[in-house]
């Protein structure tokens, strides 16, 4: 059985994690970072997000059943690149930029941008 995959918006976000993480204690739980899909296209307005999505998801899709990913629309590009974004403040998420894959209450263990990209970099971050 793969991943359970969780999708929720930036401002959702902090509040359902909470639930997440006491509802999966048991499991491993990453958040993906992504920019917005846009209507016109069904793709992010996000170039790197763009060729990451498809990556992350398949990754996820083969990961085991104790692993929880929570998908997380961090908004439109004039929303993401507001300096006043909240999940870039945030002291749990600190995101520079996007797409930003993290293993939640192990923040130090994160991948960045392009990185997402190269499938070994991704799998080897998944083993940890």
């Amino acid at each position: 059985m793969p991943a359970t995959i969780i999708n929720t918006t930036s401002d959702k976000f902090l509040a359902d994690i909470q639930h997440i993480v006491a509802t999966n204690s048991d499991k491993k739980i990453y958040a993906y970072f992504y920019g917005h899909h846009t209507e016109e296209t069904g793709k992010s307005w996000c170039p790197d997000c763009v060729r990451s999505d498809p990556i992350v998801f398949e990754r996820f899709a083969k990961a085991d059943n104790n692993v929880v990913l929570v998908s997380v629309d961090a908004g439109d590009r004039a929303t993401w690149k507001d300096p006043a974004h909240h999940l870039r403040h945030n002291k749990d998420t600190r995101l520079v930029g996007i797409p930003t894959l993290l293993r939640w209450n192990h923040f130090d263990q994160r991948i960045e941008d392009e990185s997402i990209e190269k499938t070994e970099v991704l799998d080897k971050f998944l083993s940890l």
